[in-house]
């Protein structure tokens, strides 16, 4: 158990999946404390977060196995261990393991960044625009349109799909966040 946690801790250091997770635009608190300070006083108030924005989703995990080079269930089980999902979002993500993996193999073999031609722009546009369609942000159609741009094979934008517009779960936890346009 203790080799297991050294490895861990060793191939995914706190402070690398924490930052890679904020990248992400994720992992932050849904309140924080603000303070501005004018000539007089100081004035403090609060920044709340869209609801649900800090879910970690399957593709996010998928993401962060595929950069630190680990299996999904691996990572799933870090992002438990430093708090960044709890057990009842790790058991519902571990239920995606399928998705997971899907979404691996389209992000394919971690590519040499010094290699001419690699792109990994593309990447993270399909999966900054498959958060964008969970927000509600963009349309499904425009989703379609940026992976075209990404030359996403249409197997794998189903697999994408299918990561937003699975059926949601029961509970609190499982609602769709209502973000207003503006």
């Amino acid at each position: 158990m203790r080799a297991n946690a050294f490895a861990a801790a060793f191939l995914m250091p706190e402070g690398g999946v924490r930052a890679f997770v904020r990248r992400l635009g994720k992992g932050e608190q849904s309140r924080s404390q603000l303070r501005a300070y004018d000539e007089t006083a100081v004035v403090e108030g609060q920044r709340r977060r869209e609801a649900h924005s800090q879910d970690v989703q399957v593709y996010d995990v998928a993401h962060l196995a595929h950069h630190l080079g680990v299996s999904y269930e691996t990572a799933l089980c870090r992002l438990l261990n430093l708090k960044l999902v709890t057990e009842e979002e790790r058991a519902g993500l571990a239920e995606q393991k399928e998705a997971g993996a899907s979404i691996m193999r389209f992000l394919g073999p971690e590519p040499d960044v010094k290699a001419p031609g690699h792109k990994p722009f593309r990447h993270q546009l399909v999966l900054l625009a498959v958060e964008a369609l969970r927000r509600e942000v963009i349309s499904r159609a425009k989703l379609r349109e940026l992976c075209d741009l990404a030359q996403v094979q249409p197997g794998e934008f189903n697999v994408l799909l299918a990561t937003v517009e699975r059926e949601p779960e029961k509970g609190p936890k499982g609602r769709r966040a209502y973000v207003p346009r503006a």
